[in-house]
């Protein structure tokens, strides 16, 4: 049995094949807010993020799992007024927090992981 071959044309395509929207909806522009509305806060530290535009907190499991701790990595600036204001805000005590002195990490002891990413996220890191 011999197939026919019918020839496609463009007129025959039940969709659109140009890109532009016919009588799309006209979005307004917003307006500039003044710079006396738009407040900057400048901490003395930052925190960058990774490269995949996360915020660096993480997690770490030590002694087979029986240690949790969270690492606060890629901090510039201050470091110890992070961790004042880590520590302020969470109440952890002096002797659960420190500074990696090799890596500059902040380490805490405890599960603090999403509350600090979140907190972060909010102060606009």
């Amino acid at each position: 049995m011999l197939r026919t071959i019918r020839p496609v044309f463009a007129s025959s395509r039940p969709f659109s094949t140009s890109l532009v929207q016919r009588n799309a909806p006209v979005v307004p522009t917003p307006e500039p807010v003044p710079e006396s509305e738009v407040k900057l806060v400048q901490y003395p530290y930052y925190v960058r993020r990774t490269a995949s535009n996360q915020i660096p907190v993480y997690s770490d499991y030590k002694r087979g799992g029986n240690l949790l701790q969270t690492l606060i990595r890629k901090i510039e600036g201050d470091h110890q007024a992070l961790l004042a204001e880590v520590q302020e805000k969470f109440n952890i005590d002096k002797k659960d927090i420190k500074i990696n002195p090799v890596t500059k990490h902040i380490v805490i002891k405890g599960h603090y992981t999403g509350a600090i990413k979140a907190w972060l996220q909010r102060k606009g890191f």
